[in-house]
This record gives C-alpha cells, sequence and structure tokens, in this order.
C-alpha cells in the first residue's frame, strides 16, 4: 500500500467471475485522495494497455464489507462465506461485471483512507470556495 499526505493507493489480487462462474485473477488498483474525499477509484489494467476506471462512494465500499449496498451501477455485498471476500458488481450499458475481493485488504485500504479524512468529515476537507471557482471557470 502507498500513502501519501494525500492520498492513498493499493493493489489488490481479486477474482473476475466471469460468465458461468469461471474465475480470472487479476490485480486491480484503489486510489483515494483527500482531494476528493467523498470517492473511491478502481483501476482495472485488462492487459492491452487500456484501464477501465470506476468511482464510486467510499461509504458504500465500507457498508458492503458489512451488507448488501449500492443501488443502481455499483453494488457491494460481503460474501457470507468464510472465506472473506467482498462482491463489487459493476454494471455499465455495455455490460456487467462481478468481482471478489478479499475483505481485510479493502478493510485495510478503507482505515488508510481514514485517517486523511475520517468517515463522516469529508464534507470539512473540501474547500468548496475552490470546487466553485473551478466550476466556474470551466463553464
Amino acid at each position: 500500500m502507498n500513502t501519501s499526505d494525500h492520498t492513498v493507493c493499493a493493489e489488490l489480487e481479486i477474482a473476475l467471475v466471469a460468465p458461468d462462474d469461471v474465475i480470472v485473477p487479476l490485480t486491480i488498483s484503489v486510489h483515494y485522495s483527500a482531494h476528493d474525499p467523498y470517492a473511491v477509484r478502481m483501476v482495472f489494467d485488462v492487459g492491452t494497455g487500456e484501464t477501465n476506471e470506476w468511482t464510486f462512494a467510499r461509504e458504500l465500499f465500507a457498508q458492503g464489507l458489512r451488507t448488501c449496498a449500492g443501488v443502481g451501477d455499483v453494488q457491494v455485498w460481503p460474501s457470507g462465506a468464510a472465506n472473506g471476500t467482498v462482491n463489487v458488481q459493476l454494471s455499465a450499458p455495455t455490460g456487467s461485471a462481478r468481482i471478489k475481493a478479499p475483505a481485510a485488504e479493502v478493510a485495510a485500504f478503507l482505515e488508510q483512507t481514514y485517517r486523511l479524512v475520517d468517515l463522516g468529515g469529508e464534507s470539512s476537507a473540501l474547500d468548496i470556495d475552490e470546487e466553485l471557482s473551478d466550476l466556474l471557470r470551466a463553464a
């Protein structure tokens, strides 16, 4: 795991659950930045030089360790099995994928993010004036 004053990055060895429950081992990276305190980015390198990136709520990731969480494009839930995994279902118009990630590693990643920005303290980590200025500049 790589941590700085403003970011946490980790690589996770996951299982991509292909059709017919065929398991494909894959390494993904997860990223958190105190500059975007509500979000976690999950990046898949599919080996073609291209990456596929998903961004979703850090709180969703945390809730999914304990119970079914999420509606829509991203859903997260514990495996319920003794193997200690968390499931992540990703859905898009072009298709969907389900992964199984080691729950202990996801929890360790989240713990590092809480050291940067406490869960529930995300709004105090944002500079609303700067965000508004950026939006107005881009308009």
